[in-house]
């Protein structure tokens, strides 16, 4: 109907013009075109509302939805690259920019570089495009195998292959060609952007030289008219370059050191080098990739023992399982044989001195700060463990002297509790739930967090297991470890000293460093990991994430502290700061908003440049809201409640509850609607259909996982329930893997729930205690004491507690319908589970079935599949809490 508001509006402005007008043919004329333009719009509005009104989305248009990711953001902040990802592996990259309406599209982009004036330089193919942003101009370079842009000196350098040539060229950001060199076959730039090393060929030999791209394009020449091969080439920013040589002759591989500054090049021949190695055979392994030290005097690789032919194993040869090894055979299969395992070496090209670091003994390894030192680990040691988490003894390394001395003991999960400080001064570990730093000089340990009234570790999901909240780095000169509480971020000294940076607790938001230029906080280094260095001296921008599930960034100094720069009811992530410009670029997303891009400068309102997967605007879509309740301890928890697409509050609707641990953080994650699923549950899809979904957090008492998860998803049902808004003889409850576990569980505690689906579920926790996870080739035990099962205790000292907690022990008190499915490659959950839980409820003449798909694992890979199963599960729903009994499949034996 009309407003009656408008409608007297348009009428005064009526009669307004009539008042003005002097000659009555000119009253007559205005009349009528006021009546055409005004009055007709107003009567014939509610048939236009119709026609404009939203419909129904159907799974015939779920293909024009697409996920977005931002990639990366130009220096300037004018510019964002995105990608959108459709079904069938459909995928677009799109370069936008941030504050017109313009964009570029691109398809199978393999690699690119802004370019400081507003460029863009792209491979694709065999062919090199640098395209003008603003301009829209472009230029093309075919036949480019290779190429890479100097930020240093503006310049991309180029490598062409036509078949009969290879050629170098160095281009300006516009494409000028500035400098070119015939046959040439390889380059490598140095990270600062001011050198190249390159090969090139000729009927005399290959030669390898060095190109200043800075300097005038003057060049050095290392080795002239060789047969040899070289490859790995890595940097020392431009001071340093090291690579292999491998002798077309004896194919010998030997290892080279060039100095910059010195010009000095240094070879290393493990065979004929005084102090020889033995053996030992310089070689590439991807765990050990070879390294210049920070300093660029050091060099660090891989070796292995000169290769013994191994013997030929018959596929069909029985298989001989020892148990009195540490490893099960399983396992052994699956993992890297320690003594034919690389081991990490150094050589010290200027002296000539070598060492070989880690050992068949000592197999894990990796450096200092300052690799000086290095950091020692046996993985067996402690074995056969049976837990989730194995622990270790580390040792320390003097890499000048050699001698070796035990560091600390039973330290688990070594890239987050063991962490050298950057510039090799300290080493952190975490250890009983405190974190402790040792004095590398002074060989002293000192409990630093002993004092600090707060928990430096995180519940994890309740699995028994104290992990550390995080050390994201180190001030300058090692002078404060950064460490993470649950909500704040602590800057405390190696001497115990202390000091909070942030205030979360009291304002119940979590507080964590989300960017910080010119550095990332977690670097490989080797089989361990290091930290950066974080200057808390600048501004420092942190993201923050609130209990109510807000989500946001922070500006933070030692001034002001932190100060909000965006935080909602949203889900706010990718921050980009564009220094220069004081301007932030951030994505933000809710359930029922798609992922757009904002651009906002500081102190001025944002602007939203980009808007994804516009067309939902033509389509009834849900909503979503934070859901609280309490379980019978006492415990308040949250669930993410879904609204189905265009809810009338006069009406109740079925429900669906989706168990997996918890959820309630992804309340304001976008979903697109698709039936390609991997486990078959879309949360958008179903509310689609017109069903509410719960997603409720689940709480575990050690030894009760499965009557924790009863406890809480009915009292996250019962909550629902008593809002009034969900018919409470419809709702099902589904989950997979653990979720399926919880699943299958729940349905014989309650009649709850209409209709079940369970996906991969443990059903006989007795007989999963004593399976294996195939992928891993590790027994399933290690997750029942400590691990996700949370049992507290193994098979062997409580069977009784198993039994209990295994939903094959209730299969008799399940009525209502359950669908099982599993694939047949499932190789986490053994499929015989679901099989198990089927003849069970076969036997007992309950209505139930089971669902095997071929050549599918635990997640299933296969479009087709993922359809099918997307496609099944709605059906079991719309059966049983819609009444929709037109599905064969389903009617044939129920």
């Amino acid at each position: 109907m009309m407003d009656i508001n408008n409608y007297t509006n348009y009428m005064n402005f009526y009669n307004q013009i009539i008042r003005i007008q002097k000659c009555c043919w000119v009253t007559f004329f205005m009349k009528a075109t006021i009546f055409l333009l005004f009055i007709l719009q107003l009567v014939t509005c509610p048939l236009r509302g119709q026609e404009l009104q939203k419909r129904n989305a159907q799974s015939s248009d779920y293909h024009r939805w697409s996920d977005m990711y931002m990639h990366d953001v130009s220096p300037d902040g004018k510019w964002v690259l995105y990608q959108l990802d459709y079904d069938h592996n459909m995928d677009t990259m799109v370069v936008r920019s941030t504050t017109f309406d313009k964009k570029y599209n691109f398809k199978g982009l393999k690699r690119y570089n802004f370019l400081n004036d507003e460029g863009l330089v792209t491979l694709r193919q065999d062919y090199m495009e640098i395209l003008n942003l603003k301009k829209g101009s472009k230029k093309r370079f075919d036949k480019v195998t290779n190429y890479a842009y100097s930020e240093s000196t503006h310049q991309i350098v180029m490598l062409t292959d036509d078949g009969k040539n290879k050629k170098l060229s160095i281009l300006d950001p516009k494409g000028k060609v500035l400098k070119e060199k015939e046959s040439v076959s390889f380059f490598s730039m140095s990270p600062d952007g001011l050198k190249i090393v390159y090969v090139t060929k000729s009927d005399a030999g290959d030669t390898l030289g060095i190109m200043d791209i800075k300097a005038g394009y003057t060049e050095k020449i290392l080795i002239a008219n060789s047969t040899a091969k070289w490859d790995n080439f890595v940097w020392q920013q431009s001071k340093a370059l090291s690579y292999l040589q491998h002798n077309g002759k004896d194919s010998k591989t030997t290892l080279s050191y060039y100095n910059l500054q010195r010009s000095v090049l240094k070879t290393l021949d493990p065979m004929t080098q005084s102090g020889s190695l033995g053996n030992i055979e310089i070689t590439t392994y991807y765990l050990y990739p070879m390294m210049l030290s920070d300093d660029g005097e050091s060099v660090f690789f891989a070796t292995k023992r000169q290769s013994v032919p191994s013997e030929k194993k018959d596929k069909n040869e029985p298989q001989i399982w020892y148990a009195g090894e540490k490893v099960i055979y399983s396992r052994q299969e699956r993992t890297e044989d320690l003594k034919s395992k690389p081991n990490l070496a150094v050589w010290y090209p200027m002296s000539g001195s070598f060492r070989v670091i880690s050992s068949p003994e000592f197999s894990e390894v990796f450096l200092t700060g300052n690799q000086q030192y290095a950091l020692l680990a046996d993985p067996l040691l402690h074995e056969p463990a049976m837990e989730l988490e194995v622990v270790k003894d580390f040792f320390i390394k003097d890499l000048k002297t050699g001698t070796q001395e035990l560091l600390v003991k039973n330290i688990i999960d070594l890239k987050n509790r063991l962490l050298p400080s950057p510039s090799g001064k300290y080493i952190a570990y975490f250890l009983e739930n405190d974190w402790w730093i040792y004095d590398v000089v002074e060989k002293k340990h000192t409990n630093i967090t002993a004092e600090i009234d707060t928990d430096f570790s995180e519940d994890n999901g309740n699995i028994g297991v104290g992990y550390p909240c995080g050390n994201p780095g180190w001030t300058d000169g090692d002078q404060e470890i950064l460490l993470y509480d649950q909500f704040d971020i602590w800057a405390v000294k190696p001497n115990g000293t202390w000091r909070k940076l942030t205030s979360g607790r009291e304002k119940e938001i979590q507080f964590r460093f989300a960017y910080n230029i010119g550095s990332s906080f977690k670097k490989q280094n080797f089989d361990g990991a290091k930290r950066a260095t974080i200057n808390i001296n600048k501004d420092i921008i942190l993201s923050a994430k609130g209990i109510d599930k807000k989500s946001g960034y922070f500006l933070w100094s030692e001034k002001t502290k932190e100060k909000c720069i965006v935080y909602e009811d949203a889900m706010i992530d990718n921050m980009h700061y564009i220094e220069k410009a004081k301007t932030f670029i951030y994505q933000k997303q809710n359930f029922d908003k798609s992922p757009f891009l904002v651009r906002q400068s500081q102190n001025k309102e944002p602007n939203v440049f980009y808007e994804s997967n516009k067309h939902q605007h033509q389509f009834k879509w849900g909503k979503a809201e934070l859901v609280s309740y309490k379980n019978s301890k006492g415990k308040l928890l949250h669930g993410a409640l879904y609204y189905p697409a265009g809810y009338n509050p006069q009406k109740k609707y079925p429900m669906i509850v989706h168990v997996y641990e918890k959820q309630s953080q992804n309340i304001h994650n976008y979903i697109k609607p698709t039936l390609f699923n991997l486990v078959g549950f879309n949360p958008t899809v179903l509310t689609l259909q017109g069903y509410f979904v719960l997603r409720p957090d689940i709480d575990y008492e050690i030894g009760k996982p499965g009557e924790s998860a009863v406890d809480c998803v009915t009292a996250a049902t019962k909550a629902v329930i008593d809002k009034g808004i969900v018919v409470a003889s419809k709702i099902g409850l589904m989950g997979h893997s653990f979720g399926g576990y919880e699943t299958s569980f729940i349905v014989g505690k309650t009649n709850m729930f209409a209709a079940a689906i369970a996906g991969a579920p443990p059903t006989d926790l007795y007989s999963f205690y004593h399976s294996i996870d195939w992928d891993k080739g590790k027994a399933n035990m290690t997750k029942f004491n400590v691990g996700q099962l949370r049992l507290g205790v193994s098979a062997f000292q409580a069977p009784e507690i198993y039994m209990k907690n295994s939903p094959l022990a209730s299969a008799q008190a399940i009525d209502k319908p359950l669908l099982i499915w599993s694939g047949k490659n499932d190789n986490q959950v053994d499929w015989h589970q679901s099989i198990e839980l089927y003849v069970a409820m076969h036997r007992l003449k309950k209505k139930s079935v089971m669902i095997l798909y071929p050549e599918e694992g635990h997640s299933f890979m296969k479009p087709e599949n993922q359809k099918d199963l997307s496609t099944k599960i709605l059906q079991w729903f719309d059966y049983f809490l819609k009444e929709e009994k037109q599905t064969q499949w389903i009617s044939k034996q129920l």
